[in-house]
């Protein structure tokens, strides 16, 4: 799926940020797109509006194929957009281990949690956590 982005726990294990091991393959899709009928690996699918596709994506080449994922800072506001679905023991934790390897991140995080419509969801626990 080459619009694809993936994302959440699959970008979390990607990036070092966790210790959770996906069972699936997490990704973001345009919305209203179609789950492919594939027996393996096990999709996991995250629809949200095109413009979301592109913000905060890095491209990553594994096995010689270019793959879109999200960058650090993206991936743990994806977390808590995403709460429900990932667990917020699993955003939290990831939070804090963004926090103790990208010490000067905090900005970018927020800016991100901006432009992604979330500060208001992240803001608690970055307080809590400072």
């Amino acid at each position: 799926m080459p619009e694809s982005v993936v994302n959440l726990v699959s970008a979390l294990a990607f990036h070092d940020l966790t210790d959770e091991q996906p069972h699936r393959v997490w990704i973001a899709v345009k919305a209203g797109t179609r789950k492919p009928n594939l027996e393996y690996p096990i999709l996991e699918l995250t629809r949200t509006a095109p413009r979301f596709l592109d913000i905060g994506v890095q491209t990553h080449t594994i096995e010689g194929i270019p793959v879109r994922i999200t960058e650090p800072a993206r991936t743990i506001v994806d977390c808590f957009k995403f709460r429900s679905r990932v667990g917020l023991d699993v955003a939290v934790a990831s939070l804090r281990e963004y926090l103790r390897v990208h010490r000067t991140g905090r900005t970018q995080l927020w800016e991100m949690a901006g432009a992604c419509r979330v500060q208001g969801v992240l803001r608690p626990y970055l307080e809590a956590l400072s």
